[in-house]
């Protein structure tokens, strides 16, 4: 009996390193922080702005969408047809 329980632990320590490596693998993290760096002026800064906010939409583009709200400069997306295996994976909702 106790080699089918180790058994079956090992196998659901297996399925947990898999699904963490496929969210390691399939989530992306976004970040607004050195945006601006650089910028010695106003003009500047919000050109910088502005290119972020051009790659932000290329990414919808790309089909990627937020996992979640974006909480203390830390966005994570994902592409928005593996939104429900990152649910069943990595303890989304």
């Amino acid at each position: 009996m106790d080699e089918e329980e180790t058994f079956e632990d090992e196998d659901e320590w297996e399925e947990d390193e898999e699904s963490e490596e496929w969210c390691a693998e399939n989530v992306e993290i976004i970040r607004a922080k050195w945006s601006m760096d650089g910028a010695e002026t106003l003009e500047e800064a919000a050109q910088l702005m502005e290119n972020f906010a051009k790659q932000l939409r290329q990414l919808k583009t790309e089909g990627y969408i937020l996992i979640d709200t974006i909480d203390d400069d830390y966005g994570f997306i994902i592409k928005k047809e593996l939104l429900e295996e990152y649910n069943r994976r990595c303890g989304g909702e």
